[in-house]
């Protein structure tokens, strides 16, 4: 099924408690940039307690799900 293109592709669900990641959160932001979503992105790659993130629209301009090992990393996000 995958050669014929049918399985797009392969994942596995991970309980990030048993990895050591204890602390999930959504984070919310809104940036001075007119369209920040290519400098968003840029800046975000390299941040592993990033999982996912959103452009969205009204009084912020990103979502940002986080999940992290320390609590200090969400204090130092502020």
């Amino acid at each position: 099924m995958e050669e014929e293109g049918i399985i797009l592709d392969g994942r596995a669900t991970v309980d990030p408690a048993k990895v050591g990641y204890y602390f999930s959160a959504i984070l919310s932001f809104q940036t001075n940039y007119g369209n920040p979503d290519p400098v968003i992105d840029e800046i975000i790659k390299d941040i592993p307690e990033i999982v996912s993130s959103w452009s969205i629209t009204g009084s912020n301009d990103f979502l940002l799900r986080c999940i992290s090992s320390r609590w200090s990393f969400y204090r130092s996000c502020s």
